[in-house]
């Protein structure tokens, strides 16, 4: 390979592309170095071009090929977010359950007696505190780690 440097002037007329160039400027990767971004926009750019002007049908064949895979991906995660918001409503539902129980089981530890229709009220469905605790400091946790 033939060692070539040259020096040209260019002209960049459009002000989006010099808002990204500055942006790049400012950024730790660049840090000021105008010709190292713009050499690196030649080596992400120019094969492209290259593709496109000699392999058009290729380049858009690889592009379709991308879009159909980010298309699917998208599709993933949408079948996944529904899959998670179900199971959400059935921990949802056995956590309701669960608790009713526990508290018939506490009534009758205790010597009282319940109704059917205290159950169907929803008046026995209320965590016990120490629970009520612990589930408190779980969701504080998650959403920690969700915002980190």
């Amino acid at each position: 390979m033939k060692k070539r440097t040259i020096e040209k002037r260019i002209r960049i007329y459009d002000e989006s592309v010099w808002e990204l160039i500055d942006k790049l400027l400012a950024s730790n990767e660049f840090k000021g170095n105008f010709n190292e971004v713009i050499c690196q926009a030649l080596k992400i750019g120019v094969p492209r071009l290259y593709e496109m002007t000699f392999d058009p049908q290729g380049y858009y064949r690889r592009l379709k090929d991308e879009t159909k895979d980010k298309t699917d991906e998208e599709k993933m995660l949408r079948d996944v977010s529904y899959t998670i918001d179900d199971l959400t409503v059935q921990v949802g539902i056995v956590k309701y359950l669960a608790t009713v129980l526990y508290n018939v089981a506490k009534m009758e530890l205790d010597g009282k007696t319940g109704t059917s229709e205290m159950m169907d009220n929803g008046m026995l469905a209320s965590l016990p505190e120490k629970l009520q605790e612990i589930e408190k400091i779980m969701t504080d946790n998650t959403k920690k780690r969700k915002n980190r």
